[in-house]
């Protein structure tokens, strides 16, 4: 039997669709370690995939970038359109400029992915904490106009002997923002973390309840530090979140965009 040349051409490209599942079950099966690197390579050569170990390493790449969520969604509109284009180059015939640009686009993908698996895999805390840590430096006294000081935690501050600082905090009566805000860098540059995290947590609602600012920046920025340091990652993410929202913020410029997005890969 003859077969007429539309119904051939129909034929042929039902056939160029299956082969072209079976090699995406074929990369599948192999992501998944269903089927060996050595067996994979040689079904895929049966299967006339001319360089087989490229495609392996191809696919391996866009999995990996495409985990990352919307952290890569340039990646991931990247491969898709590689595996349109790929997929039309095998029903149809491929022109050399097409082919070459589309392993360019593989080469970039295979680097992309790459580079976001190494970052989303060594970002901790620790780090992001390294990053973006600044050293606080009293450069004013801002004691209220009239106040009496009757302690030496501001020169000992200076002077960095921060025991001191802790030990005057602890004789004072009744203390005010600057006196808690000093004592928390204090116990924060002691590695005393915890009791930090609550000295600034009061003086940041002590602000709200008197609807004052004084020290709120810097009690916001520096609370998000140590968050950072007992791992709450949570509550670092908004604070830092709230300061980079806020152009007027004092610490504004040292949360970037960047580190934002470095934030959310935090577990």
């Amino acid at each position: 039997m003859r077969l007429t040349p539309d119904y051939s051409t129909r034929l042929n490209h039902i056939l160029c669709m299956n082969n072209e599942l079976y090699i995406n079950q074929l990369l599948d099966e192999y992501i998944q370690g269903k089927l060996s690197r050595k067996d994979a390579v040689a079904e895929l050569v049966q299967q006339g995939v001319a360089d087989a170990a490229f495609e392996l390493d191809l696919h391996k790449a866009a999995v990996t970038a495409l985990r990352q969520g919307t952290v890569i969604k340039q990646v991931k509109n990247i491969h898709q359109h590689y595996a349109q284009q790929k997929q039309s180059a095998r029903i149809f015939t491929m022109k050399k400029p097409l082919a070459w640009m589309l392993r360019v686009a593989a080469v970039f993908l295979i680097a992309l992915g790459a580079w976001f698996t190494y970052q989303y895999t060594t970002i901790s805390s620790e780090k992001m904490y390294a990053q973006i840590y600044q050293a606080y430096n009293v450069n004013t006294d801002r004691a209220a106009i009239g106040e009496i000081v009757t302690h030496q935690m501001v020169e000992q501050f200076k002077a960095g002997d921060f025991p001191a600082v802790i030990k005057t905090y602890q004789g004072i009566p009744a203390t005010n923002n600057r006196e808690k805000f000093l004592t928390a860098i204090a116990l924060q540059e002691t590695g005393r973390f915890p009791e930090a995290i609550l000295l600034l947590e009061q003086l940041v609602k002590e602000n709200e309840e008197k609807k004052t600012r004084l020290y709120q920046d810097e009690a916001e920025f520096y609370l998000g530090l140590n968050y950072l340091k007992i791992k709450n990652n949570d509550a670092a993410k908004r604070l830092f979140k709230k300061i980079h929202d806020d152009p007027g913020h004092t610490f504004h410029e040292r949360i970037s965009q960047s580190v934002l997005q470095k934030m959310k890969w935090l577990r």
